[in-house]
């Protein structure tokens, strides 16, 4: 990813402000981040390049 300054300060103020609880994976702060910020620019690839199996019920969660 490329981030501009500006872009970076925007999205560590978004997670300054949420819980603490940091133990989701990033890509979902991401998407809670881009979902609430509609103003900020964000460019997304068509092509994936990793799949959450865990989330797609491929294999199983190790979280407890």
């Amino acid at each position: 990813m490329i981030w501009t300054y500006k872009g970076i300060e925007k999205y560590l103020n978004f997670i300054n402000k949420m819980d603490q609880n940091l133990s989701c994976p990033a890509d979902y702060l991401l998407i809670h981040f881009l979902e609430n910020n509609i103003d900020f620019k964000y460019y997304w690839s068509v092509d994936e390049f990793f799949k959450q199996a865990s989330n797609l019920g491929l294999v199983k969660s190790k979280i407890q």
